[in-house]
């Protein structure tokens, strides 16, 4: 045996002996390893570039897997991950879905977020629309769901308010165990929608609103609230008008309560709070106009304020009573014979 230090030269003399058993053997292992090495080291590389065998599906809608390190971010832009060497998989349930372009005046139910994923936690705010999260989940595929969550935040309008240029207004339910029938429901409808004008010296400055709500199975609740979100604060002497059918004495007697007619709702049923109405109503009760328990709500009603208390930005839309515009009649009648009479004279 010859060589240097980075190199070492083994020659056979012919004479086996002087080579120990084991030194041949160890030789031998060497061998077989440098030999099976680079099929190995392929074989790893291939396995930790498949993200299908490591990272599988975790969520309908996400996308395939990838190794990821500690210095890599997923395809939502969540940023680093929290694990290195492992695999993880994004859902993209963290984008708003088509409900942020639709204005609602009732709470949306449908399309709160993309591929499917649903909304949490739909809440009206002051300034009249709805928001919620949509969230994504990051989840490491190697240590049993570890999950760090990301959310996106989503709102839409309220629906158009009839003579506010520009105004926005919502109505929520309460949690009581009742549900707006949007199919039957109109919303925001400009007063002019009612054949019967309303009592003279009022004004609906947000015009009426009009809703349905239902009682879901099994809730025992006999009455429901619903909170109405307006753009501007309202004023303190308002009262709520109605547009339906009644008990006797709202504004009415015998056999015309029966028929549909202008009454304010009692003032125990209306709480007025900045800029906002909240109803109190009993299912067949007062403000109920089938005045049936039958777990349906029917409501067509404004708040309403007298001529020259109208709040800034709502465009006024005064009623008059049919004496008050034969009077006026009269005065323009007078004031052109007038005219004429002192044309003739001169």
């Amino acid at each position: 045996m010859s060589g240097n230090k980075n190199n070492v030269n083994i020659y056979y003399d012919g004479n086996i002996k002087s080579v120990p058993k084991w030194t041949a053997l160890l030789c031998f292992i060497l061998y077989a390893l440098q030999a099976i090495a680079p099929g190995m080291a392929q074989s790893a590389s291939s396995s930790s570039s498949s993200g299908a065998s490591l990272c599988p599906s975790l969520h309908p809608g996400s996308s395939s897997g990838s190794s990821a390190s500690s210095s890599s971010s997923s395809s939502s832009g969540a940023g680093p991950l929290p694990y290195t060497g492992v695999c993880s998989t994004a859902d993209v349930y963290n984008l708003c879905g088509a409900a942020t372009n639709a204005p609602s005046v009732f709470p949306p139910t449908t399309n709160l977020c993309s591929n499917g994923g649903s909304g949490y936690g739909v809440t009206p705010s002051a300034s009249a629309c709805y928001q919620w999260a949509c969230y994504t989940y990051l989840q490491n595929a190697s240590s049993s769901g570890s999950t760090v969550d990301k959310q996106s935040f989503c709102a839409t309008d309220g629906g158009t308010i009839p003579g506010t240029p520009g105004g926005k207004g919502i109505a929520v339910p309460s949690y009581y165990g009742w549900d707006v029938d949007k199919g039957n429901s109109q919303g925001f409808i400009p007063l002019s929608s009612i054949a019967t004008p309303p009592p003279s010296g009022l004004v609906f400055p947000y015009g009426i609103l009009d809703f349905k709500l239902i009682r879901r199975p099994f809730n025992g609740d006999t009455w429901a609230a619903i909170t109405i979100v307006y753009p501007a604060a309202l004023p303190t002497n308002l009262t709520y008008w109605k547009y339906g059918p009644t008990p006797e004495g709202y504004n009415c007697t015998g056999s015309d309560c029966l028929q549909p007619h202008w009454y304010p709702l009692p003032a125990c049923q209306v709480q007025v709070n900045g800029n906002q109405i909240t109803l109190t109503i009993s299912d067949g009760g007062v403000g109920d106009d089938d005045l049936q328990a039958n777990g349906v709500i029917q409501d067509q009603g404004g708040p309403a304020v007298p001529l020259g208390n109208t709040p800034t930005g709502a465009n006024p839309v005064p009623t008059l009573s049919y004496w008050a515009i034969t009077a006026l009649t009269g005065l323009l009648v007078f004031i052109t014979f007038l005219g004429l009479r002192t044309r003739v004279n001169s």
